[in-house]
């Protein structure tokens, strides 16, 4: 004897079952899944965002960051060709005409001390093409207390003509070259006087040696070297004195 199916399946009981399957199957996502989507796809778009922001904040650090590295290269690039191109300058010792009457007392400027010196270049950083008196000192820095920092300061010689050692000038360009330095010091390798460089030529003893302090005019030189040193750094550079040489075949009368 076959057995008989329970639950027999009509034609008609399939087609129904078979539209409610159609039915649901076509009735997409529910409002949980739906939510859910939109805040997983909010998390995405905000990850994305912050992580645009970051890239973004850390790309106009690090342009930040080269543009100060170029200009602080660009800086001592100009400060090399204004001490590469300095020179000895002529002038007169204003004090002693007012004192003596005469214009015959001259001398180099030049005025080196421990903090500092003051001399004439050829360039300049403001006009490569113009000659200035200029002056590399330091000075306490005003944002760290007990450290020191590197001071450029220079006068065109554009409009106005050099003549004394006493003459006033507008240091009217200042640029601050070095901050935080707990030392920076200056010292100036020549001849004590020329009297000295003329003997040094009989007497090979007779050398050059290195000062804390040079006065062009009470040396009648300029010194021949600059030796600069800091925290990190040495500078050391020589200075063209040709005219020395000139003035050494003067006259003795200076």
């Amino acid at each position: 004897m076959d057995r008989v199916n329970p639950h027999p399946c009509s034609p008609t009981r399939c087609r129904a079952n078979c539209a409610t399957r159609a039915i649901r199957a076509q009735r997409g996502f529910t409002l949980i899944e739906v939510l859910l989507a939109i805040t997983l796809l909010s998390l995405l778009m905000l990850s994305a965002v912050m992580a645009y922001d970051f890239m973004q904040q850390n790309w106009q650090r690090n342009q930040a960051s080269q543009q100060r590295s170029q200009q602080h290269h660009a800086q001592w690039q100009l400060l090399y060709d204004v001490l590469v191109n300095t020179f000895p300058k002529l002038v007169q010792q204003q004090s002693l005409q007012s004192q003596r009457g005469d214009s015959g007392a001259v001398g180099f400027y030049f005025l080196g001390r421990e903090n500092g010196f003051t001399a004439v270049s050829a360039t300049s950083m403001q006009d490569p093409a113009s000659a200035a008196v200029y002056r590399l000192f330091k000075e306490p820095d005003p944002a760290q207390p007990g450290l020191w920092q590197l001071v450029y300061e220079e006068a065109l010689l554009k409009e106005q003509l050099l003549a004394y050692a006493e003459q006033e000038l507008p240091f009217a360009f200042r640029r601050v070259l070095l901050t935080g330095q707990q030392q920076l010091e200056f010292a100036y390798r020549g001849y004590a006087s020329l009297q000295q460089k003329l003997q040094a030529q009989d007497d090979p003893a007779t050398s050059l040696s290195w000062q804390s302090e040079y006065d062009g005019i009470q040396a009648l030189l300029q010194p021949e070297q600059l030796h600069i040193s800091s925290d990190s750094w040495q500078w050391q550079q020589r200075f063209d004195h040709s005219g020395n040489e000139q003035l050494s075949q003067l006259d003795g009368g200076l």
